[in-house]
């Protein structure tokens, strides 16, 4: 079954799609949490993502699209 997940990034957008055949999906990504302050609750989304792969046991996703260039799509 298809899985979507919208990761907790604030004003940002990110979405990981996994789709029934085992292929995943990533739309757009921005890496803005500051690690330092801890009132910040964005997502460690390198370390979520990273995760994710690791489940499945794979390093790569096999399709990433930035939907367009705005900083909080594109974000490092």
């Amino acid at each position: 079954m298809p899985k979507l997940t919208f990761y907790p990034l604030g004003n940002a957008d990110t979405c990981l799609i996994d789709l029934a055949n085992g292929k995943k999906l990533l739309f757009d990504y921005s890496d803005e949490r500051d690690p330092k302050n801890s009132n910040d609750k964005r997502i460690d989304l390198p370390k979520a993502l990273r995760d994710d792969l690791n489940a499945v046991k794979r390093d790569y996703f096999d399709l990433v699209a930035i939907t367009h260039l705005d900083d909080d799509h594109t974000c490092k």
